[in-house]
């Protein structure tokens, strides 16, 4: 949607809805470092709109090494899945030069299941994906509805943590994803029917594949 739309939208449901708190004034920033295997498995699963398919990310918010996530989002037919594991930074600065055996050492089953993915299938980083979030939130059927804008890449440096990367912009317009746990309340519902707006599947891992693949 374009930006005056998306503004509209925010107001209305702000009526309703709770800023999330990390919005500050304008929102927040999220960089996430996908990987992918030695054949880009991952990215042609996608491309190809397979059922069953994964990304694998580190997400950072701003710059900060404060909290870093390594992150498994998953599709299995109509379910997703997201899991996760707070690192610290040195862990992800292994991580980004290909060294996975520290996740040999945590307790945790999702890491050992990373670390053989990732070992198997010669998993490396690919592309940097940085962006501008404003998020809206409903505790009840935890609801969630997020705008992302100024979507920018790099496949040159994957330094997640500085402040001095050359990002080219891949997309123009603002994102709106709409996230529920068992339905959607029908005033939201009807916020989102009158808005002038495409349903896409839009993909910001194969967004920012802009020199690796077409």
């Amino acid at each position: 949607m374009d930006k005056i739309t998306a503004e509209k939208t925010k107001h209305l449901l702000k009526l309703s809805m709770s800023p999330d708190t990390n919005n500050g004034i304008d929102g927040y920033e999220v960089r996430s470092l996908y990987f992918d295997s030695i054949y880009d498995d991952d990215f042609f699963d996608k491309k190809e709109g397979l059922e069953n398919r994964k990304k694998i990310r580190l997400r950072t918010y701003g710059h900060s090494s404060e909290i870093i996530k390594l992150e498994v989002k998953e599709k299995r037919g109509e379910s997703q899945l997201k899991r996760s594991l707070i690192i610290n930074k040195e862990e992800a600065e292994k991580m980004i030069r290909g060294d996975y055996r520290f996740l040999l050492l945590k307790d945790s089953d999702l890491s050992k299941d990373i670390y053989l993915e990732m070992t198997q299938k010669l998993y490396r980083p690919k592309t940097l994906i940085e962006y501008k979030r404003e998020a809206y939130i409903m505790k009840s059927n935890d609801v969630r509805i997020t705008f992302d804008t100024k979507l920018t890449s790099s496949e040159a440096n994957f330094d997640i943590f500085s402040e001095e990367i050359p990002m080219n912009q891949i997309y123009f317009e603002t994102i709106m994803e709409v996230k529920y746990r068992d339905f959607l309340f029908e005033y939201i519902k009807k916020i989102i029917r009158g808005i002038d707006k495409k349903e896409v599947s839009v993909s910001k891992y194969v967004l920012g594949r802009r020199l690796g693949h077409r």
